[in-house]
């Protein structure tokens, strides 16, 4: 059975498939020409950071309930290191990036900036 963090990381890319496939095929073409497709990552980005973002505090808030409370920092931070492994130019998207459609859930957004 795989560790939490990253058992939740792979809910969100299943859960979330054409947005996680969308922002896959956008992060190769922006690794290879990053001035060309900037907006385009930037927009999709903010979409998944917002997924993400949910994720971690779905899985921190099971912690936190429990006895471990003390340990939902570290658990986030490890959450943030597996998404940094298969994405590791995901710092770039920044909070400003999202699109309008979410907007709504940009509050989710600010603590990580």
């Amino acid at each position: 059975m795989p560790v939490k963090y990253k058992q939740y990381f792979r809910n969100a890319i299943k859960k979330n498939k054409d947005l996680f496939d969308s922002f896959d095929e956008i992060y190769e073409k922006y690794d290879g020409n990053p001035k060309k497709w900037e907006n385009d990552f930037k927009k999709v980005g903010g979409e998944v950071l917002i997924e993400l973002k949910k994720t971690e505090d779905k899985l921190c808030q099971q912690s936190e309930k429990s006895s471990y409370a003390k340990f939902s920092q570290q658990l986030a931070d490890k959450f943030w290191e597996e998404v940094r492994k298969h994405y590791p130019k995901i710092d770039e998207v920044g909070s400003e990036s999202i699109s309008e459609r979410a907007k709504p859930a940009a509050e989710v957004i600010n603590d990580l900036f």
